[in-house]
Formats: structure tokens, sequence, C-alpha cells
């Protein structure tokens, strides 16, 4: 490996010398972290969360943008507020949601009123505070997610902080909560409990619930307890919203799972072998009536959050090799990419319009990521922030995509030089591996990858078999 490492480092050709400053610490810290970008029901603006490190108080201020799409010009919507996020926009347009925290720090649904004016005032105020909403599609109401409040014990039993380990992480302190599913009238009232059992909503991640058009029913993940460990015995189903009545959707592995427009089917990720664990995932879909699930694209790479364009073609987004992609896939016919240049989105930060444009998050390897706009799939992507536009005149090392012959298979990984890398010179190697353990590292911009390019070194990011 060292040899095949030295061999490719002497073939790569050298980054443009002169003068420029150095990436670090500090550069590190002014970069704004955009996530979450969603587009209003009329396609004129885009509310997307920002978030900037905050080095006095060791924590990262989150800030709700609101991005005019014809102009770019932008706008706090809340700037007095320091943790913020999910914005939602009511399906009228006029209203504004987002979870924010209360004065006790419980995470609660917060109601920004847009076109009448005025201040967010909070719609709940739930003692565990919400993990996420949905709006009915007709406006009437949100769903959302809260974990059950503990069992109170009497007398001495109260002291009793024991509990049962059963299948949860290996650092757990206290007996896992199940989460369940509420219902509350966006004008204020009291919230309706939807689900109920010891049984739970995911519990590992917070999986995305989904309204069917209609407004009569909600698509969640189950698992059959509350502890982490449940996480790959997930399973996708429905709830009745007038009856309460639950009914199986997928029995087997299902997450992240999204209705078409027109209400006839839902498409989720799932694993493409027999078991959840440590196998690629990709869409399927299946009919909301109930039905066999299909695979929905043959891309091989793994997709997780699917996206409708329309009732018949879906959005995908995944790390194909090294880079970040984007593509639309009918349901009856082949994928095809979409062409960004050097732009590598964000997966888990893209929004559509019922017109088929798309809002995503995306950077390139000398630029962290900002807010773009697609007209539709195949137009010429068009930037609508410059909030990290102050990188310009750092010096970057460069990414390289690198691969290997690893057994029977072929792997790659991403080489990027020190800053002004020379080719006689002998550098520093430093082997940075990825999580997962099937994350994929790509040659997008990543600040501590530059921070240690900057010092010197030599950094390997190697996407191993897996």
């Amino acid at each position: 490996m060292t040899s095949c490492l030295a061999l490719l480092v002497t073939l790569l050709q050298a980054g443009p010398g002169g003068q420029h400053r150095r990436f670090d610490l500090e550069a590190t810290g002014r970069i704004v972290h955009l996530g979450d970008p969603r587009v209003s029901p009329d396609g004129r603006q885009v509310a997307v969360v920002a978030r900037r490190a905050n080095y006095e108080t060791n924590r990262n201020d989150a800030d709700l943008l609101l991005i005019d799409v014809a102009t770019g010009v932008s706008r706090s919507l809340a700037p007095s507020r320091t943790a913020i996020g999910s914005p939602r926009w009511s399906p009228s347009g006029d209203q504004l949601a987002f979870l924010a925290p209360d004065s006790g720090g419980a995470g609660q649904i917060w109601i920004l009123p847009l076109k009448a004016g005025g201040e967010a005032k909070a719609l709940t105020s739930l003692k565990l505070g919400v993990r996420q909403f949905a709006w009915r599609p007709d406006g009437s109401g949100l769903a959302f997610v809260t974990d059950d409040e503990p069992a109170v014990r009497d007398g001495t039993e109260r002291h009793n902080k024991s509990f049962e380990v059963e299948r949860n992480d290996y650092l757990a302190s206290a007996t896992p909560r199940s989460r369940h599913l509420w219902l509350i009238p966006s004008a204020g009232g009291s919230p309706k409990r939807l689900t109920a059992g010891s049984w739970s909503l995911a519990t590992l991640n917070d999986i995305p619930i989904a309204w069917t058009p209609d407004g009569s029913r909600l698509v969640y993940s189950r698992q059959p307890g509350p502890g982490s460990g449940h996480w790959y015995d997930v399973t996708l189903e429905t709830v009745d919203i007038g009856t309460g009545q639950m009914s199986s959707l997928v029995p087997s592995f299902g997450t992240n799972a999204v209705v078409s427009p027109d209400g006839k089917m839902v498409a989720y990720s799932g694993p493409r072998g027999k078991v959840p664990e440590f196998t690629t995932h990709g869409i399927f879909v299946t009919p909301v009536a109930g039905g066999a699930p299909r695979l929905a694209s043959a891309i091989d790479v793994a997709l997780w959050e699917p996206l409708w364009l329309d009732s018949a073609t879906l959005l995908l987004c995944g790390t194909e090799g090294t880079t970040a992609r984007l593509w639309t896939q009918p349901l009856d016919g082949r994928p095809a990419a979409i062409g960004l240049g050097e732009l590598q989105p964000s997966c888990g930060d893209l929004s559509v319009t019922s017109s088929g444009a798309i809002a995503f998050v995306a950077g390139s390897q000398d630029h962290a990521a900002e807010l773009y706009w697609l007209d539709r799939p195949g137009a010429t992507p068009r930037r609508l922030t410059d909030l990290n536009g102050w990188m310009t005149g750092y010096g970057y090392g460069r990414s390289e995509t690198v691969d290997w012959k690893s057994d029977a298979f072929n792997a790659d990984g991403v080489l990027t030089l020190p800053v002004d890398f020379v080719p006689t010179r002998r550098y520093p190697l430093l082997l940075f591996i990825h999580g997962g353990p099937m994350g994929q590292s790509s040659t997008e911009f990543d600040p501590l990858v530059q921070m240690l390019a900057a010092e010197g070194w030599l950094v390997f990011q190697p996407n191993y078999r897996g």
C-alpha cells in the first residue's frame, strides 16, 4: 500500500503555487453550514437553516433565513434565537413552523405568521418536547412525534434508577422511552394522541413521518421496542387519523417513506439484500392501498432519501465512487444523471416544487456548501447564497480520486495533497477513516482535511470494502 501511494503521489501534478492564506482553525470557525432547505408552496422563496460555530459558548448557533429565489436576497426570520431547526411551510404558504427550545430547553413547535406579520408563538408546550412534525395537507393541524413520559414510581421505588438494558445502546443510563404520534390543531388547542403501546416509532434516527395527500393517513417507521437495538427491525405502517386503525404497509425494513403527489404510491429506502445490516440500500415503491414492493431504481449506490418530482418520477441522491450526484428516476424508465458540474449535493438537504424545480445545498472541492436552485433537472444550477464567499484567497489542497484492487473488489478513496504540493518532496501521510461503517468519503470540501493539508500532510481517505 505504501509503495502504491508513493507512486500515485508522484504521478499527481503539483497545484499552482503563490501566496495565499493558510486554512486554519479560525477559518474553520467562520464557515456557515446550511441545511434543511424548504421551498415555499408558490416556489418563490426558500427557508433554510444557517449554522455558525460559536467558540465562546462552545456551540453551533442556528439562524433561520428566508431566501428570495429571483434575487437571492435573504433576511433572518428569527435573529434573536440561537437554536432553531426543521422549517416547514404551511400548505397555504402564509405561515412557517419550526422547532426551537422553550425557556426550559425542550424543543417545541413554533408558528411564525409571514403574511400577517408578528412574532412566532409556541404551538406546543410538552415536557419532553417535540422530535419532529409535519403539516396536515389542508393546514388544519400538525402531526408530531414525542417521547412517552416515564412511569411515576411511588414510595421508595421513586429512588430506584435500575432498568433492564434490553436491546439498547451500550451507554444507555435509563430505560428507553417509546415515541408516538400526536395531532394538534394549527390554531392551537389540546393535542390528540394517535398511537400508543410498548412499540415505538424508530428511535435511532428521527425518520420523517409522511401524510397522504388527502390528510387521512400518516406513514411512519415502526420498531417493536424503544431500544436503539431494534433499528434493524424497523417496518413501515400507516395509521388512519379518523379511526386510529393501524395497517402494515411494508413488513420488512423500510425507512424515509414519502407519498407520491397523487397519493397512490409510497417510495422508501430498504435493503437490496435479505437483511438490512451491512448491505447496499436502494429505493423501493409500493402502493398505498397495499401490494408487493418493487425496486424503483437500478442505480448501484446507497440511496436513502427519495423525493417525488411528480407522481411518475423520483429524485434520488447518492455518492457514486467519490462524488455525490443527483438522478431523476422515472417509475417506468431509466435513470438520468443531473449535471451539476463541480458541485456535490448534500443528500439530506433537497427540496422540490410542484413544477419540478429543485433547491439544494451543495459544495465543491474548494468551497463550503451554499444554497443552489435548478429551474428543472438539466438546467444550469444558480447559486442563491454567498455566505462562504470569504473563502476565496485561502490555499487548499487538491483532492484526487484513487482506486485499487482489494481481493476481488475494486476499491476507491480520496487523496488530498498538501497545499503547494511538490512531487519531488516527501510528505507525512495521515490515514483518515470514515465511520458508518457504510459511510463514503468524497472529494467535496472538508474543513478538517483542508486544515491537515495546510499543515503539510497528505490525507488519504479510503472507502474500504463494505
